[in-house]
């Protein structure tokens, strides 16, 4: 029993020391490790973690964004994006640093040329590199960048990757094209393709062209070839901005065709109205500036119809100046549409009598001050050696789109290629109707010539010049013949 009572007594003091050392251990320690990524990264992981002191954390991985790059932990030695924290003693926060990728740029060039501008660079990923020119040597040119850029100049921009490129070069080359300004033989060849250095070894075609003689081909005013076809220009001709070569030709004999323009100064008339259903009465005088205006069209239609011929006919252009009023009875009719056009022709005025006689071909230019058509509805009018242009028809255009009179002094401006077609195609028409051959109207090979035309060929009115050019020279082709004013009419054979 007592055994009993001492055993008891044991197991209650044990118990009793064990709750008493268990009131003496300390509370166990959590620590807050906090994983923080600057800008241009992430953290893949657990970014708050709540650890027991003593215990390690669960790893995370510093990832940078695209364009980015991990470069440590911020206060620590550690380069490694992976982190784990052992032994935690300690709430903390690491720091994730970043920053942009710094880009390798390079930029060579073959042995026939060179690099202008920056050659090495560092560029900071997504900024734009420093522009950069491939620079051919003499001889040479630039063929293309390794990466198959085309343009010799470069800026790489918004660059995300390093870059190594190189700029080729090639021995020079230039295509040209012939003009064969008229030719009628030997012109099947279209272009040519010259090698810097090998002029020397070039043979240019040699056309022909009926009742004239080539005098070799040229790039603007400079000669490329002689008359046989070889070469008489350097490299320079690579040089220049020119591609196109023409031919030049020498008339084998000049022939002299004279024009006299005959101006209306003053109109005292009473005319029937173009629907024939009243009469208008016309009351004209030429203003200065009008005169003006008809001096500088003589002078421009004597460059242009010189230039238009190539030197075959030489055009002599004189002017002449009405002194005495226009009456009812020298204003003519004729029925245009089923409506009457009024006119006035040289061959019906006296005072010009004695002067016709020494011109070939007479241009009248007349006004009625009828800018809405009353009294026809013409642009000129042609007989055999006469035409007649009526001067509102080429001013009234003009003027309804806006355009001034004083702006038409300007004869570089788009509408005077209209002011000379008008005035080419009224001694077009005169000499078509003197010619005793039997030929193609030229108001027909107009109309199907502007079939073909495109906006590609200039104003409508430059290509009709064009047009106008060929039917001269007899070099306009209908159903695969040539047509218009033929050689012989030049040359004097013809009554």
């Amino acid at each position: 029993m007592k055994k009993m009572k001492c055993l008891t007594l044991i197991v209650v003091a044990v118990m009793l020391l064990g709750v008493s050392c268990a009131h003496d251990l300390p509370e166990p320690e959590y620590y807050k490790v906090t994983f923080f990524a600057q800008n241009g990264g992430w953290i893949k992981g657990k970014e708050q973690q709540t650890v027991l002191e003593g215990n390690s954390t669960e790893q995370v991985i510093a990832v940078p964004f695209e364009g980015y790059v991990f470069t440590g932990w911020a206060g620590s030695l550690e380069r490694t994006p992976e982190r784990v924290i052992k032994n935690v003693k300690e709430s903390r926060t690491y720091v994730a640093c970043f920053e942009k990728k710094q880009l390798d740029i390079q930029y060579l060039a073959t042995e026939n040329g060179s690099i202008g501008g920056e050659t090495t660079q560092k560029v900071v990923y997504g900024e734009n590199a420093q522009t950069v020119t491939a620079i051919p040597k003499e001889g040479y040119m630039f063929s293309g960048w390794s990466d198959n850029i085309t343009t010799a100049e470069r800026q790489d921009t918004q660059v995300k990757e390093s870059i190594c490129v190189t700029a080729n070069f090639e021995r020079l080359k230039k295509e040209f094209t012939f003009d064969y300004n008229y030719a009628t033989e030997n012109c099947e060849k279209k272009d040519i393709l010259l090698t810097y250095g090998e002029l020397q070894d070039v043979k240019f075609p040699v056309p022909v062209r009926e009742h004239f003689t080539f005098n070799g081909w040229y790039l603007g005013n400079a000669p490329v070839s002689d008359s046989a076809g070889n070469p008489v220009i350097g490299n320079e001709i690579f040089y220049n901005n020119r591609t196109d070569i023409c031919a030049k030709w020498t008339p084998n004999e000049t022939f002299t065709y004279k024009i006299l323009f005959v101006y209306v100064t003053d109109v005292v008339a009473t005319v029937p109205s173009a629907d024939n259903k009243d009469v208008v009465n016309i009351r004209y005088k030429m203003p200065k500036r009008e005169r003006a205006l008809c001096e500088l069209i003589t002078e421009q239609m004597r460059v242009c119809m010189n230039e238009l011929l190539d030197g075959l006919v030489k055009f002599e252009i004189d002017e002449y100046y009405t002194t005495q009023p226009v009456l009812s009875e020298d204003v003519k009719q004729t029925i245009s549409g089923g409506c009457i056009s009024n006119y006035v022709s040289a061959s019906s005025l006296s005072e010009v009598q004695q002067l016709i006689g020494n011109y070939q071909c007479v241009i009248t230019t007349c006004n009625f001050n009828d800018y809405e058509s009353l009294t026809n509805n013409l642009m000129s009018f042609s007989t055999e050696k006469y035409s007649t242009v009526f001067f509102e028809g080429l001013v009234a255009n003009w003027i309804r789109n806006g355009g001034s009179f004083e702006s038409l002094f300007d004869y570089n401006n788009a509408y005077w290629n209209n002011m000379r077609y008008s005035y080419v195609n009224a001694i077009l028409h005169a000499i078509e109707m003197q010619v005793k051959e039997d030929i193609v109207p030229s108001t027909i090979v107009q109309a199907e010539y502007i079939k073909q035309w495109t906006s590609d060929k200039g104003s409508v009115a430059k290509y009709q010049l064009t047009v106008a050019k060929l039917y001269f020279l007899c070099q306009a082709v209908i159903e695969e013949k040539k047509v218009g004013i033929p050689y012989t009419f030049w040359s004097g054979q013809f009554a």
